[in-house]
């Protein structure tokens, strides 16, 4: 049964997702403008599980909590009773609720260290292994690694180009670009090469099973860890 109470709830010290400008923004201005949707989760203590950022600019907003109770063992349904499948809100929020989502970034160096405590804490439990947090193996090791250590990368001005202008700015060196948001980078012969040796690498070491995109996470999980090819 649902319960409508005021209760204050407290932030989980050791969240492993960060929420810039960016993100917050993103998530304040769809609740505001299409309501809520995906809920938000809280243990018996009141502390944030999952939903820090939603809850915050709810909370920002003066939106009211309506707290369901439930032991786990009950999948939870929000069902927005003004919505239909057609309304276009309806639609926006479907998209925005991905989105948003991607928008956050992980501390990895707090997820290292408390991917590192579960797995001595999992020990006991028989039943409970490290892939239940969604990483695979390949993902895993070099952040259990005991060197593991994480650098933030330097930030630089992007060197991209309006896609209308791409052409002419483009034409001699490069063979081909990426469009995202408008926007188009494009990659020479040189950069092109360096990818297929990082690639051609991590199946050596992943096996001929692993996909392209699991040899390029783990390829970049361990340029993470400062290894070099």
């Amino acid at each position: 049964m649902a319960k409508r109470k005021k209760q204050e709830f407290k932030r989980d010290e050791r969240n492993t997702n960060v929420h810039n400008d960016r993100s917050n923004d993103a998530v304040k201005n769809s609740l505001a403008s299409l309501g809520a949707g995906r809920s938000i989760l809280v243990d018996s203590e009141n502390t944030l599980i999952a939903g820090e950022c939603t809850h915050e600019q709810a909370k920002a907003l003066g939106l009211p909590l309506t707290v369901v109770e439930t032991d786990g063992s009950t999948l939870v349904v929000v069902k927005r009773t003004d919505l239909k499948t057609d309304d276009p809100r309806r639609r926006a929020l479907a998209i925005a609720d991905n989105r948003t989502a991607s928008l956050s970034e992980l501390d990895y160096a707090a997820l290292s260290s408390e991917l590192k405590t579960l797995e001595v804490e999992f020990e006991s439990l028989d039943e409970i292994e490290l892939s239940v947090t969604g990483f695979a193996d390949f993902e895993l090791e070099p952040l259990l690694s005991d060197s593991y250590s994480f650098v933030e990368p330097e930030k630089t001005e992007p060197t991209s180009t309006a896609i209308g202008d791409a052409g002419s700015a483009f034409a001699d060196n490069s063979s081909a670009g990426l469009q995202s948001d408008g926007r188009a980078i494009f990659f020479g012969q040189d950069q092109y090469e360096i990818v297929d040796r990082i690639i051609a690498y991590a199946r050596d070491q992943q096996g001929d099973e692993a996909s392209d995109s699991e040899c390029i996470v783990w390829a970049l999980l361990r340029v993470l860890e400062g290894s070099s090819f």
